[in-house]
């Protein structure tokens, strides 16, 4: 096969022979080795760390750059279809194998006569970068990232506890027991919940979010040791739906912190019943409402693909809710029974003259009778700070 040789002039000749001083005055042409020295180099469309990537290289890939701006190596490469790209890498990334972009000029080597070059022999040059693939995503911007939630929260309680006290001691001071024990407020709760997080910035995000919370406790006290005693039994249940929005900031992509607001949807619930041998009665009632409260956090995450993450995080919320509403429920072994609806009463009632107790039921009109006091609407008290463990899905 014949091969094409390419002819100079001798005008061509003078050009070459100019080109050199015409390179170093105006500093074109200038290119330098790069040696690969992470682990995986991000390869960006503009010389800005906020830029998007382009392609990712391993380590020990070797670079060509004509031109530096400011940190950043601009370089060429060939991409899906053999298309010519342009793009940046930072310089922590990369280690020079030849003094690049010098300031001070070369001296100018004297002209020599050029060598035909057979144009089939000259090398095309040409990095050797693997094809595009995802980009890391630990410095980029996740658009839109769900969060599945599972936990504990420890609460206050309020009334529902402060009541349920109350009616133990009313009962102990009425039988003229010396027992010491007492029933088990309600603090602890389980909850489950979601977030929907929105990127703004790679530091900042807003997000909507739902947490779903249960907690119930069941205890009994006895007032004396035969047979015949009276017990108490309670069982006091809280729920409560928070719907919430929140403002994260990201200092770093694995830890998180985030304040926000809440509505809450709430429920409260109480059992007692009061029994010795088949002589018995008890009391429900169930009553509802809904008011704010805010919510922050602090959470960790831990990477496990370039898509998901697993995440720790502790929360804390503050919210008192009041004016519930409901229905309560008499019943006694003697076969009355009755029904009230109401707001869930808060009140003082007297034992004997200067004892007077905590008491909470639901209440069709604002109690009046002799020996209540100091009475007022019940409030639930839902602050309280709780663990979360969850998984993290961006897309």
């Amino acid at each position: 096969m014949k091969t094409k040789i390419r002819k100079i002039s001798s005008l061509s000749l003078l050009f070459l022979c100019f080109l050199p001083q015409a390179t170093l005055l105006h500093g074109r042409d200038q290119t330098t080795s790069l040696k690969v020295i992470a682990e995986l180099a991000n390869i960006r469309e503009n010389p800005d760390i906020g830029s998007a990537i382009l392609i990712q290289v391993p380590h020990g890939t070797i670079l060509n750059s004509d031109e530096r701006t400011g940190d950043w190596y601009r370089i060429s490469f060939s991409g899906e279809k053999d298309l010519p790209l342009t793009g940046y890498v930072h310089e922590s990334l990369v280690q020079p194998m030849s003094d690049p972009f010098r300031k001070e000029p070369e001296p100018v080597p004297p002209a020599r006569e050029p060598e035909l070059i057979p144009e089939t022999t000259l090398p095309k040059s040409r990095p050797t970068i693997p094809k595009r693939t995802t980009p890391n995503r630990k410095d980029a911007n996740p658009v839109f990232t769900v969060a599945f939630t599972g936990g504990g929260f420890y609460l206050s309680g309020g009334d529902l506890n402060t009541g349920l006290q109350g009616l133990a001691d009313y009962y102990r001071i009425s039988l003229g027991s010396s027992s010491d024990e007492n029933p088990e407020p309600i603090h602890l709760g389980a909850v489950f919940g979601g977030d929907m997080l929105f990127g703004i910035t790679p530091a900042f995000s807003v997000g909507l979010g739902a947490d779903y919370i249960i907690g119930k406790k069941k205890s009994s006290v006895v007032y004396a040791e035969d047979p015949s005693a009276w017990t108490l039994t309670a069982q006091p249940e809280i729920k409560a739906l928070p719907v919430r929005f929140m403002l994260i900031f990201h200092p770093q992509p694995f830890i998180s912190f985030k304040a926000g607001i809440e509505y809450i949807f709430a429920q409260c619930r109480y059992a007692y019943r009061m029994e010795s041998g088949d002589t018995w009665e008890e009391w429900t009632g169930n009553a509802t409402s809904g008011g704010l409260g805010v919510t922050a956090g602090i959470g960790v995450d831990q990477e496990v693909t370039s898509f998901a993450s697993l995440f720790c995080e502790l929360f804390a919320r503050y919210a008192r809710l009041s004016s519930f509403k409901g229905t309560s429920e008499y019943r006694a072994s003697s076969g009355l029974e009755s029904t009230e609806d109401g707001f869930l009463y808060s009140y003082q009632g007297e034992v004997t003259e200067g004892s007077t107790y905590p008491l909470l039921f639901i209440r069709e009109r604002e109690p009046t009778e002799a020996g209540v006091s100091e009475v007022e609407k019940a409030t639930l008290d839902l602050s309280g700070f709780g663990l979360r463990l969850g998984i993290k899905f961006r897309f």
